[in-house]
């Protein structure tokens, strides 16, 4: 994957693998960025958890194949 858009990308399209890529390579920037707003490890952990199960669960769903 090269860039988290194309990793987006893909996702959007169904690849599990290429949404898995794109949680793991946001994960540790979100983390950072919470735990420097939240000061506290657990609060952050939380936080970064939270954010990315909205992003999973508000993709929207795969196009399905007609005709």
């Amino acid at each position: 994957m090269r860039t988290i858009e194309d990793g987006a990308r893909r996702a959007l399209e169904g690849d599990r693998d290429a949404l898995d890529r794109v949680v793991r390579g946001l994960q540790g920037d979100l983390y950072g960025l919470a735990l420097r707003m939240l000061l506290n490890r657990e609060d952050a952990e939380d936080a970064t958890q939270e954010i990315l199960v909205r992003i999973v669960t508000r993709l929207p769903p795969k196009p399905s194949a007609c005709c």
